[in-house]
């Protein structure tokens, strides 16, 4: 987050800031985006069956000890966010997944970088206090030469 905070009006003034008892202090590590795999969508124009693939990318990353946890997962495209504030218990983080068709939705295309935010939080409708972040992953095609 950030704040565009006034100057102070009285000498020897500040602001001051501080996380709530109900933050957890601690981010999830090892962040990663990768590829999960490949799912496919039934659609049926009369007596044609088309099967219309997704591409679907997986944010994993070390949960935190406290199994109690909810984990809150953001996915970005080109620094636009496309899925927001998905929320998931501890125990569903397999479920941790942008498809192609959420980037189709954004209008996004192949040769995007894609990343993910993760915070983890007491109930699942808190907001994270504090997130993490995956290093960028490239979804495309990417030419590379070699001799």
């Amino acid at each position: 987050m950030v704040y565009r905070l006034k100057p102070v009006d009285i000498c020897a003034s500040a602001y001051c800031f501080e996380l709530s008892k109900d933050c957890v202090s601690d981010v999830p590590s090892d962040l990663l985006v990768s590829y999960h795999n490949v799912s496919w969508k039934e659609d049926i124009d009369g007596v044609i069956t088309n099967y219309v693939p997704s591409v679907n990318l997986k944010c994993s990353f070390t949960p935190l000890a406290d199994t109690s946890l909810f984990y809150e997962i953001t996915w970005y495209v080109d620094n636009e966010e496309v899925v927001k504030s998905k929320t998931l218990a501890h125990d569903s983080l397999e479920d941790a997944i942008l498809s192609s068709e959420h980037i189709l939705n954004k209008q996004k295309k192949s040769g995007s970088m894609i990343y993910c935010l993760v915070g983890a939080k007491y109930k699942e409708k808190d907001i994270a206090c504090k997130t993490g972040s995956s290093p960028l992953f490239f979804a495309g095609i990417k030419v590379t030469y070699s001799k």
